[in-house]
């Protein structure tokens, strides 16, 4: 009876268009690049009115903050171009779905300088964790040296500067391979380029990742995989409580993404915002197509096999028309006039049709209309 009630309401969409949000995946995290600013995450944020840019380092985890005066993707870019010149062209950009990264503008960019633009998922932010990350700590800063009347910019440089928690070289050392001088005091020998072991960041880097998977994986559950054609329920993004769309996939970009149709749209999902349903595969027509009703009811004088589909006709039904009765003709009421009833209670209408009285009725005299 359990399974019973489990198939009904997976079939439901009334209770399909009211899903809970699914539970956390296990953590997923990015692999791990071998050498400085050969992967690096970008991102826009607000504060206090004021957009930035940040591009971080996934090997170092050294950053940059750009103010911008528009948002636009030519803003953007050339920011960008700064860095790669300074730092070296990346080979992977990972950032999210923004109108400045998913514009044909920013295409023809990575295709001219020569990296693989990776956008994450919408509504996934985790997948850009990198930058959210450093969008947190950028903005930390930036509230607390205001706060404090301090300059931003060495509060910047002494956060590059300071070892990081589990390494024993600050994110400017992992970068640029040499401490850089703050208002700290410290000899000229620290000053110095030194080499770094970039294997033994890596190694470091990796512990720490599977440490923080670890713990994030207690309370995760994993999610089956997603077929071609499958009928799923699509989480809203914009408003919590609204009814979750009906969809299709149309197929599969990666472990977690998926390709969704829903309507007249596509949409890109990752696998925690879609939940499988047993529902009906989505119909969509196209509008000029018309739609034709069968032209063939059957009945119980029409023979049909079990199984056999219904024929559609290639024509339209005609519609029904209702033709009203024909008046009747003004005839004389019929009027049948007895005395005394007869012993046999019998009256005879002018017709000769005998019709049989009521007893009870046998001491009256009657007139009948018909």
């Amino acid at each position: 009876m359990n399974n019973d009630i489990k198939e009904f309401i997976s079939q439901c969409e009334t209770c399909r268009s009211m899903e809970v949000a699914n539970t956390k995946m296990p953590l997923s995290p990015h692999d791990v690049p071998d050498r400085p600013w050969s992967k690096v995450g970008v991102d826009l944020f607000t504060l206090n009115n004021i957009n930035y840019l940040i591009l971080v380092d996934y090997f170092s985890g050294y950053f940059e903050v750009d103010e911008l005066r528009q948002t636009l993707a030519t803003n953007v870019i050339q920011r960008m171009k700064y860095h790669f010149a300074r730092y070296g062209l990346p080979e992977i950009v990972v950032s999210d779905n923004g109108p400045q990264f998913s514009c044909l503008e920013f295409l023809n960019f990575a295709e001219k300088y020569d990296f693989r633009h990776q956008p994450s998922s919408p509504g996934n932010s985790p997948a850009n964790g990198k930058a959210e990350a450093a969008v947190k700590t950028a903005k930390t800063i930036i509230k607390k040296a205001l706060a404090s009347g301090r300059d931003v910019y060495l509060a910047l440089l002494d956060l590059r500067n300071t070892p990081t928690q589990g390494q024993n070289t600050s994110p400017v050392q992992r970068s640029l391979g040499r401490r850089t001088r703050t208002l700290l005091p410290m000899t000229t020998i620290l000053l110095r380029p030194e080499g770094i072991q970039t294997d033994d960041i890596h190694r470091k880097i990796l512990q720490r990742q599977e440490t923080q998977k670890s713990y994030f994986d207690r309370k995760s559950k994993a999610l089956k995989p997603l077929e071609e054609g499958d009928v799923v329920r699509l989480q809203p993004f914009v408003n919590r409580k609204a009814p979750w769309a009906k969809g299709q996939v149309i197929r599969r970009l990666d472990d977690r993404s998926y390709e969704v149709s829903s309507g007249d749209h596509i949409y890109r999902r990752n696998r925690v915002h879609l939940k499988a349903t047993n529902e009906p595969p989505v119909m969509t027509f196209s509008p000029n197509t018309p739609v034709h009703a069968p032209s063939v009811i059957p009945t119980s004088k029409t023979p049909t096999k079990p199984n056999s589909p219904v024929k559609v006709s290639p024509q339209p039904v005609q519609p029904h028309i209702t033709v009203p009765p024909a008046p009747m003709p003004n005839l004389p009421d019929a009027r049948i006039t007895t005395s005394a009833p007869k012993a046999d209670s019998a009256v005879e209408t002018r017709s000769g049709r005998t019709v049989n009285l009521p007893s009870h009725l046998k001491d009256f005299q009657i007139d009948v209309k018909k």
